[in-house]
């Protein structure tokens, strides 16, 4: 995950935190027909049921698969991808250990999503290291008790999650964005 300040300060009243979004879901889960994966390479720790998707009633990814391993393989899927007029890249994801790593072959219809490069890059990469964060709009809230004291805190007024940040991105400027936060005038 990358390491970010988790909350910045908008105003007297006003502020945004950046949480991790545990329930954010693989992008290769994504509802759709126009995205595949197939494993080429993984630790044995990795499940490659879990990251191969692709579509069943095509017979010759089978036969690929069957037939084809390591450069080979990719390089016989990107053709088939590239002759069915789909993008396709293929991405090493790697975790903090040996036991975490696998390759993919990631095909993309570009028509009617986006082509494999960047979102293999992007959201898929970001995923897999934990790059997904919620953010919620805070809003400062006072409490005084019948004996006079006062306490000052933060409650969350908004929130949007499923937010795909990299290490270079800043997140406030985001939030903004996203939250349609406009400066104090």
């Amino acid at each position: 995950m990358t390491d970010l300040k988790s909350i910045a300060i908008i105003d007297d009243t006003h502020a945004i935190r950046l949480l991790g979004d545990p329930d954010a879901d693989n992008p290769l889960d994504w509802p759709g027909d126009a995205l595949e994966s197939t494993v080429t390479g993984h630790a044995r720790s990795i499940d490659p049921a879990a990251w191969t998707r692709h579509d069943r009633t095509d017979p010759l990814i089978d036969a690929i698969t069957a037939h084809n391993e390591g450069d080979a393989l990719e390089t016989a899927l990107e053709r088939h991808y590239e002759r069915r007029g789909w993008t396709s890249t293929v991405i090493d994801l790697e975790g903090p250990s040996q036991s975490d790593w696998i390759r993919l072959v990631v095909a993309t219809d570009p028509k009617r999503y986006c082509p494999a490069e960047p979102f293999a890059r992007g959201e898929l990469t970001s995923w897999w290291r934990g790059d997904v964060y919620r953010i919620e709009l805070l809003k400062a809230v006072t409490w005084t008790s019948d004996d006079g004291r006062v306490r000052t805190e933060w409650e969350p007024i908004d929130s949007i999650g499923g937010v795909y940040l990299d290490q270079q991105e800043d997140w406030t400027e985001t939030a903004r964005r996203m939250l349609d936060i406009r400066p104090a005038a």
